[in-house]
């Protein structure tokens, strides 16, 4: 079956429920909110669509059973309250939440008894593209992917957020990029050294936090990649074992107990 990533929470959960008159929050949407449609589609009876900083609008849109709203992710049972909801669902978000303990506590409380929930992350800190760059200047833009349509470039080797200090980091981007100007080179390096866009969470601590919180997982999917054997010995060197350095995105399908 082909669908493009907005749509990934409603095939995972459609394995698993019907979702003709339920009620689903997503955490982390944006205006769009074109994730949600297809859940409408099937016959839920309203979707909350919240933001992690992405949503620039609040309100209803009763045509397609829609309700954007802006919410802390740490801070949902104080916006929603108590058993409010039948799925909770987020798209590429496990990289972005910093309390992700505190938060799952919150998604348990917020969800109805037997409710589910889905959640993604890509590309978690451990992995290649890890560092998650996403900045944007004047002289050009610098993604850790390639958005359709644009023109970029990723200036940071695999893993060389993890292999790399600040002063190294930019040294090489100088060295492989002599186009990028001199103050882009220092937003880079801010981003992925100091910025708060991305949590900085291993694998394994992700693992654990899903572990321990009060929701069943049910299903896993990791997606994985080789780690050259130079870069895998430096890795460990410098962080310890206990992560594996070539999972760059997981996904998890949690259920609340009745």
């Amino acid at each position: 079956m082909s669908y493009n990533h907005q749509h990934l929470a409603y095939h995972r959960l459609a394995r698993y429920l019907r979702f003709d008159g339920q009620r689903i929050l997503e955490i982390g949407g944006n205006d769009s909110a074109e994730s949600a449609m297809p859940f409408v589609q099937a016959g839920a009876a309203e979707v909350v669509v919240s933001g992690l900083g992405h949503v620039h609008r609040e309100g209803q849109d009763a045509s397609r059973s829609i309700r954007i709203v802006r919410a802390d992710a740490h801070k949902l049972r104080d916006v929603f309250g108590a058993a409010s909801f039948d799925i909770v669902y987020g798209l590429s978000v496990i990289e972005h939440i910093p309390m992700l303990s505190h938060f799952l506590e919150q998604v348990f409380h917020v969800l109805r008894p037997g409710g589910f929930a889905f959640f993604e992350g890509d590309p978690i800190w451990t992995s290649p593209r890890g560092h998650h760059v996403w900045v944007q200047s004047p002289s050009g833009n610098y993604y850790f992917s390639q958005p359709a349509g644009t023109r970029s470039i990723n200036p940071i080797p695999d893993w060389g957020h993890l292999t790399m200090d600040r002063d190294a980091l930019a040294a090489v981007i100088r060295q492989r990029h002599p186009q990028v100007p001199e103050a882009d080179v220092g937003a880079i390096c801010d981003y992925v050294h100091a910025g708060p866009a991305i949590t900085r969470l291993s694998h394994r601590d992700i693992a654990l936090s899903f572990s321990n919180a009060p929701l069943v997982t049910l299903h896993l999917v990791t997606n994985s990649l080789d780690v050259p054997p130079d870069i895998a010995t430096e890795l460990r060197r410098r962080h310890g074992d206990g992560s594996d350095y070539g999972i760059s995105a997981m996904q998890y399908v949690l259920w609340k107990p009745r």
